[in-house]
């Protein structure tokens, strides 16, 4: 819940014109638009150096692993697989876990909407083939799917990783 006594900054993760430190550093869907591993391991270090220690960077970013499962899914059921978006670069799980295990003092990961994708790009587009409707993603389905927190894991693509700065030694790059 955002405080609405806090201060909010927009900076560039890549070159911030900062002198400050937070006591939380946010990011969501933005590393997945930086066109390289490299670039988004130099945000992260970057948001890092902009905590004070004990506090947190919180990433909500999408990993090419959750949509590989999500599309072996939809290919379980002959729905064709959901591309990534040109312009975007999702983060491998494996390389992103490790990095972050190294960066941070504790790391938390969330896998976050796999019901909603489930309901939306699996059942919902295959129930619309059945019936000949037009997908919508405004369709009750979606709609309901989006507000249940129901505890299925790892078929999005989208993930919360909390991560606990450990000290204020880090510097930006």
């Amino acid at each position: 819940v955002a405080d609405p006594e806090g201060e909010y900054i927009v900076a560039n993760v890549l070159h911030p014109d900062l002198r400050r430190r937070f006591d939380i550093v946010m990011s969501e869907r933005c590393l997945i638009n930086l066109s390289n591993w490299e670039d988004q391991q130099t945000a992260i270090r970057n948001m890092s150096a902009m905590t004070r220690a004990g506090g947190h960077v919180l990433l909500c970013e999408n990993t090419a692993d959750g949509l590989n499962r999500l599309n072996a899914v939809r290919a379980s059921v002959h729905l064709p697989p959901i591309a990534m978006r040109w312009h975007n670069r999702y983060m491998l799980e494996r390389d992103l876990d490790d990095f972050l295990v190294r960066s941070f003092r504790r790391v938390t990961k969330r896998n976050i909407g796999s019901f909603y994708m489930l309901c939306s790009k699996v059942l919902y587009p295959l129930m619309a083939g059945v019936t000949g409707e037009e997908v919508r993603y405004d369709h009750p389905l979606n709609v309901a799917a989006s507000i249940m927190d129901v505890a299925i894991a790892g078929f999005s693509p989208n993930h919360i990783y909390v991560c606990e700065v450990e000290s204020d030694i880090g510097e930006v790059q």
